[in-house]
């Protein structure tokens, strides 16, 4: 059997060191530890997972690549009854959960965390919060402006890649912005250079309603002064963008994307496209 990451778990696997001894916590269905001994990277691999019913899934698909020499699976609540160092783990990988998660499991027990020598941490959400478990209140200040500009460097760049098919788009069709955003939307947009291509931005601080309410929606199509029937809702969220458009009965076209889950990346729609730029061959 050979496992087939998802492109955001290839990621994390590629940042595992060679020749080291990985324990995977919170390994779902051990795909992450059986790549990592299918590719030669680890010797050996902790498949650890809080919860019996994944962990018996990640013992099913260990056995059944023939790996169970290679991957010792532990029901563990993060490293606790994880072996480190010696023949144990030298670092481990967190992927996939919040940052509040991986913050308690990095804190939880020193000992053990003491004795390793890297980590591999791709959080879901409160990234910030990791940042903090990491760094100390003087390194987090000193790097706050650097990582502040790479964030900023990295939006930019992919605004300016999508900019074109919003002219083009906007050349044909009204468009109006429908975010779940902070209160300085119209600034940002105005900073990338994209506001000129909206009708109206319906921004949810200043509304005070939040996607995946249908109301939010309801204001988008108001502003373009028609029906729900003659809109389309292009949004990369099935859960807030698409069901709720939907529910008002607007026409809707899903940009997926990779999901944080498996039960995520399995989710199908009859309208999707994989980037925006293939909206050009659906609407122009």
């Amino acid at each position: 059997m050979k496992i087939e990451l998802s492109e955001r778990m290839q990621a994390v696997s590629a940042l595992v060191p060679k020749g080291h001894v990985a324990a995977d916590i919170g390994c779902d269905h051990g795909f992450v530890s059986i790549d990592l001994v299918q590719r030669s990277i680890c010797p050996h691999v902790y498949a650890a997972d809080v919860r019996k019913g994944p962990l018996d899934r990640a013992k099913e698909h260990i056995a059944s690549c023939g790996l169970e020499d290679k991957i010792t699976a532990v029901l563990s609540d993060g490293l606790k009854e994880v072996p480190v160092c010696g023949s144990g783990a030298d670092g481990f990988i967190a992927a996939g959960m919040g940052g509040k998660l991986i913050v308690s499991i990095l804190t939880a027990v020193p000992e053990k965390t003491a004795q390793l020598s890297w980590c591999v941490l791709s959080p879901q959400s409160e990234i910030w919060l990791v940042r903090q478990g990491l760094f100390s209140p003087d390194e987090v200040k000193a790097k706050g402006k650097e990582i502040a500009q790479i964030c900023y460097d990295f939006a930019r760049k992919t605004v300016h890649a999508s900019e074109p098919v919003l002219q083009a788009l906007s050349e044909k069709y009204l468009l109006v912005l429908v975010s779940n955003f902070y209160g300085n939307i119209e600034t940002v947009l105005e900073d990338f250079g994209i506001r000129k291509y909206f009708k109206d931005i319906i921004e949810s601080a200043v509304l005070g309603i939040r996607k995946p309410d249908p109301r939010i929606f309801e204001h988008g199509v108001k502003s373009l002064g028609i029906q729900p029937e003659q809109t389309l809702v292009i949004g990369d969220s099935l859960r807030k963008d698409i069901e709720p458009a939907e529910s008002l009965g607007c026409q809707v076209l899903w940009i997926k994307g990779e999901g944080w889950t498996k039960e995520e990346d399995e989710q199908t729609h009859p309208n999707t496209i994989y980037a925006l730029e293939e909206a050009k061959a659906v609407l122009l």
